[in-house]
């Protein structure tokens, strides 16, 4: 059994921490001026860890042009997919730092995804307000 404080630790966590978090996202990503560049896959290489290789995190190297200069940036990603140098990808960038790669390319799917985890966990915490008054 949770003692009391435990359980205004986790109401707080789940009705305020956590969707405060996901609006947070939401508006850096509606904030942040980016764009959709072409962008040359130029080095793949696997991330390894003090104590060995991870599956699943790769590091890319990219390179690509913006108002006719060259970037060269790297951006770690995670899952498993099939990528191979030479080949051309779209990447977001940060416009007013163009050697800056976002983390996401659709933007909309990213907005939805922090909205749904807010509006989840807001509603976890409702829940679990009510099962803790219920057992009291």
């Amino acid at each position: 059994m949770m003692n009391k404080v435990t359980k205004i630790i986790m109401n707080i966590l789940f009705l305020v921490i956590i969707p405060f978090l996901a609006m947070m996202t939401v508006f850096t990503v509606m904030s942040t001026e980016s764009k959709i560049v072409s962008a040359k896959v130029k080095d793949i290489e696997i991330v390894q860890t003090g104590t060995g290789y991870q599956s699943g995190r790769i590091c890319i190297t990219y390179q690509y042009q913006i108002d006719g200069k060259s970037y060269e940036s790297k951006k770690i990603e995670f899952g498993t997919r099939i990528l191979r140098t030479g080949i051309e990808e779209e990447i977001r960038i940060d416009v007013n730092t163009p050697s800056r790669i976002l983390g996401y390319t659709n933007l909309e799917m990213t907005i939805l995804g922090a909205i749904a985890i807010g509006g989840m966990s807001f509603i976890l915490g409702v829940v679990l307000v009510f099962i803790n008054r219920k057992k009291e």
